[in-house]
């Protein structure tokens, strides 16, 4: 299928080659948004969506002068606020995940971009194409969905390439169980080595205080230890607020990566 955009590997910000899979991991978006509508989750997606979009755009070959295109990670995206569709992608879909949505990257073509990457998500038993550059989503039989070619999806397991006879949204599947539909880069017989993300894993716990036990209980139940790669290390920052008559807020900060 000539002239489907598809990737698999990509380069990072040190110049390495890295698998796509590897970019997507499940992020906590800042609490602010997700407590403007906690009764809501589609009005918080679209908050999410916004705060994404509002990063500004900016083309790898601005950013970095004679490179060719590189992929930021999330924490470098947000740290430089600066990034071409990729970037904005990324962290849109990672975003989605960690509030429970089954959400992929897609990578396709678009009006007016071009070659560009999109988020799909999975709302019950409905697909919508999000366009994190502008915050806006779209139905799949959306005539207006400037997403015009789809060439492959992204998750965090697998790359799945377009391998049906349409490329547009409005005339294709999304379902990639389908084996004659869509092609999987690891299968049964090439399975996922399990490689790590490259994401930076963690998020804050906000608790009052009444003694150590119980906030270290919090701090074991995330799981944010759990990790057994010999190159993995932590980040832990606490900060207690005091208020009138000995009352305390405390905030413990999480985080662990992988080099």
């Amino acid at each position: 299928h000539p002239g489907r955009p598809c990737v698999t590997a990509v380069i990072d910000l040190n110049g390495k080659t890295v698998f796509v899979t590897r970019y997507i991991h499940p992020l906590h978006p800042p609490q602010q948004l997700l407590d403007a509508f906690p009764d809501s989750f589609q009005d918080t997606a679209n908050l999410v969506a916004r705060f994404v979009s509002l990063i500004p755009s900016l083309p790898d070959r601005v950013s970095f002068a004679g490179a060719c295109d590189l992929w930021s990670t999330c924490d470098q995206f947000l740290t430089l606020l600066a990034g071409d569709e990729e970037e904005h992608a990324v962290l849109l879909c990672n975003y989605l995940l960690s509030m429970g949505r089954k959400a992929w990257l897609i990578i396709g073509t678009a009006i007016p971009e071009g070659p560009t990457a999109y988020v799909l998500t999975l709302e019950q038993n409905r697909y919508l194409i999000w366009n994190p550059s502008s915050g806006q989503f779209y139905r799949q039989y959306d005539t207006f969905c400037p997403l015009t070619v789809v060439g492959c999806l992204v998750n965090a397991d697998n790359v799945w390439f377009n391998v049906q006879e349409y490329t547009s949204p409005m005339t294709m599947s999304f379902d990639t169980t389908k084996a004659n539909l869509w092609k999987p880069f690891f299968s049964r017989s090439f399975p996922n080595p399990g490689l790590p993300s490259v994401q930076i894993s963690g998020f804050p716990l906000h608790l009052p205080f009444s003694e150590i036990r119980p906030i270290v209980e919090a701090v074991h139940s995330t799981g944010v230890h759990n990790v057994h790669a010999s190159n993995v290390e932590f980040a832990l920052a606490v900060y207690v607020h005091p208020y009138p008559n000995n009352v305390l807020s405390v905030w413990v900060y999480l985080a662990s990566l992988m080099r």
